[in-house]
């Protein structure tokens, strides 16, 4: 392993992320620029639901509702959001930005960041590998702008929300070369699973099989000191497994009731189509107005908080 200077590697790593968040914004925000509030990046009904639980995140927290736990959809039986994708962490993160400039912006400002994210943190586990600057911005490159990226881009924020994974395997390395203690690469492990569970959790889970299987294949291919050095990570990494489940049980609590609260022959009794509040978000394509059929010119949260705060009035009369 190569090892960069702490202070060049501070201005590297910025000088990385100016590149690859410039070139994000040239790719994906130039037909943005006179539109960041009244269009989305994306295409079809993702992109709505994802600004959907933005403000409902923000709502529920306002009025002292438990967020996995609601009937605003799937009413009048409820649903448990916990087993939905209710990006739960860049929807709390990004409260300042959606009172400011509404939640298209912000999905569309969370959008243009977490690719470059994901190129940065690839760049940091590449040069660490190689020790060479330039290769190490091709595979940041390669990773955080590849097909797949793209693709998913388009419309599912969870699936690009990636960034923490070359992060955990630096974080391993580390481990693995003795530069960190044991305290401290459980501490750091437990936030980058806490940041990638509370980006997507089929994503957290995946890490967490890919990594056993790796783990598992490595101590079978290697021997001697490597492999003592991975059995020392056997407990460090439970141990951060362990701080991660602690401080997530609230949602894993949630998580381990049924998806809807009520089921009639293992369907919902009513279909989301009929519930009011299913028709604001955008239904076209990115670009385009957020909805050429609706009330174009209001914003999710107030279309949002109008149809909440009828409901919650209808409920206590």
């Amino acid at each position: 392993m190569v090892r960069v200077n702490s202070h060049d590697g501070r201005y590297e790593r910025t000088a990385v992320f100016v590149f690859f968040l410039t070139f994000s914004i040239l790719l994906f925000g130039r037909g943005l620029a006179a539109h960041l509030a009244t269009a989305y990046l994306g295409r079809e009904t993702d992109p709505g639901v994802h600004m959907w639980f933005f403000n409902w995140w923000r709502f529920s927290l306002a009025h002292g509702l438990n967020p996995f736990i609601t009937d605003f959809v799937w009413a009048p039986l409820g649903i448990n959001l916990a087993w939905t994708t209710c990006v739960p962490l860049p929807s709390l993160i990004s409260i300042p930005l959606q009172v400011t400039v509404g939640e298209p912006a912000t999905y569309n400002i969370i959008a243009m960041l977490l690719v470059p994210l994901a190129a940065l943190s690839a760049f940091l586990l590449c040069r660490r590998v190689t020790g060479a600057f330039w290769p190490s911005v091709l595979g940041g490159y390669i990773f955080g702008f590849s097909p797949y990226m793209l693709g998913q881009v388009l419309g599912h924020l969870v699936e690009f929300a990636v960034f923490p994974v070359p992060l955990i395997v630096l974080l391993t390395l580390k481990r693995l070369d003795n530069e960190i203690s044991s305290p401290r690469y459980a501490i750091g492990l437990a936030a980058l699973l806490i940041v990638q569970f509370l980006f997507a959790v089929e994503l957290c889970a995946t890490v967490t099989m890919v990594g056993g299987f790796a783990f598992l294949l490595a101590l079978v291919l290697f021997s001697g000191d490597v492999r003592a050095r991975l059995v020392g990570l056997i407990a460090p990494t439970a141990a951060g497994y362990v701080i991660a489940g602690a401080i997530l049980s609230p949602y894993l609590y949630s998580f381990s009731r049924s998806a809807f609260l009520a089921v009639r022959f293992g369907r919902p009794a009513i279909s989301p189509a009929t519930c009011s509040i299913t028709s604001f978000p955008p239904r076209r394509i990115c670009l385009a107005p957020l909805d050429s059929r609706g009330p174009s010119q209001e914003s999710l949260a107030e279309t949002f908080s109008r149809t909440a705060h009828r409901d919650l009035a209808a409920r206590n009369d």
